[in-house]
């Protein structure tokens, strides 16, 4: 009887790899470094959800660049779950730590774009056949209009973030339009090179706004709309699926988690082309607390530009111009934990 709990349980938590970690040392915290350390919150955060479809083969070349180049490879990988990907503009009022002996204790804003895509991560069986595990969420690009989120991000989890100017509605019933404006280059050129700016990125517009009546009363009903979105095509799959995948996320949609998983590097000083430092992380965003949401209407127009430093387009498999049929918005409040290392390079 025993040996049947413990291979229920088993199956609730996803396969725990052994992983050495490098020696830690006592981080030095320079006097005019800001940072908001881990657990914590972003309360009051109103996130406008897009969902779109890309490229399968693009979103299996940013996951083979960023997550499948480790020696796991032989015996993890990681999949799009379909050609799924989910772009959210957020506005986040009240973000701070939970940390209370943190000196440095303070609020910050912050505006942002990121672009969610659900992968698998797959483990290899006896018969050489890639199993799915569980559902993680890899976001390629985020831009953020706060300078001290810019470096937290990218320093404690891997979060690949860049900076950019927005235009935002006041809240949903006027969110007629959405611009992100981020810094960096239109082209690269050696024998002409431009100047950095701040370029038109992403720009987003409701063309027809009949939504129907209604709300979602709380988060099941939110995510099991999000959750229809994100069902794999059939032709698609590289992996099969189990019941340890079906309880993994029965689990994380009982939890309302959001399982993240990031590449966080830093280039060697000596010789800038390589890394001192490469880990996969992986953490969880939480929906700690539900305020409402509903669609935001029938159809949004989403039109990219060509930019040199973020070829989003070309990363993602996207065309210059998307209709979105019936995004939607949410308002919550939102915690993030401490993470954990899921490969170090040694």
């Amino acid at each position: 009887m025993l040996k049947i709990i413990a291979w229920i349980k088993s199956l609730f938590s996803p396969p725990k790899l052994q992983v050495e970690l490098l020696p830690r040392k006592a981080y030095i915290d320079y006097s005019n470094d800001y940072i908001v350390p881990v657990p914590g919150k972003a309360d009051d955060t109103m996130m406008y959800c897009f969902p779109m479809k890309g490229k399968y083969e693009n979103l299996q070349k940013v996951i083979d660049q960023r997550l499948n180049f480790s020696p796991l490879n032989e015996k993890v990988r990681f999949f799009p779950l379909s050609d799924f990907i989910m772009l959210v503009m957020s506005d986040i009022k009240k973000g701070y730590s939970l940390d209370k002996s943190y000196e440095k204790y303070g609020y910050l804003e912050e505006k942002a774009l990121q672009i969610f895509v659900p992968i698998v991560e797959c483990t290899l069986n006896k018969n050489q056949q890639w199993v799915a595990q569980r559902i993680l969420f890899h976001i390629p690009y985020i831009f953020v209009d706060q300078p001290f989120n810019l470096s937290i991000g990218r320093e404690e989890f891997g979060f690949s973030k860049s900076f950019a100017k927005f235009n935002f509605p006041d809240s949903p019933d006027t969110a007629e339009l959405f611009e992100v404006n981020p810094y960096g280059f239109k082209n690269y050129n050696k024998e002409n090179p431009e100047w950095g700016a701040y370029h038109s990125l992403v720009n987003i517009k409701k063309i027809n706004g009949n939504k129907p009546d209604g709300k979602w009363e709380n988060s099941d009903e939110a995510w099991k709309h999000i959750y229809k979105h994100i069902n794999p095509n059939e032709q698609e799959k590289q992996f099969k699926e189990g019941l340890p995948f079906l309880l993994h996320e029965l689990k994380d949609f009982a939890h309302k988690t959001i399982p993240l998983i990031f590449l966080k590097q830093f280039r060697d000083i000596i010789n800038p082309e390589m890394a001192c430092y490469q880990a996969i992380t992986e953490g969880d965003g939480i929906n700690a607390a539900f305020h409402g949401g509903w669609f935001l209407g029938s159809e949004y127009s989403i039109n990219f530009e060509s930019m040199a430093s973020y070829p989003i387009m070309q990363d993602l498999g996207l065309p210059s111009s998307v209709i979105v049929n019936h995004p939607f918005w949410i308002h919550s409040d939102l915690q993030f934990n401490a993470g954990n290392v899921y490969w170090e390079n040694k």
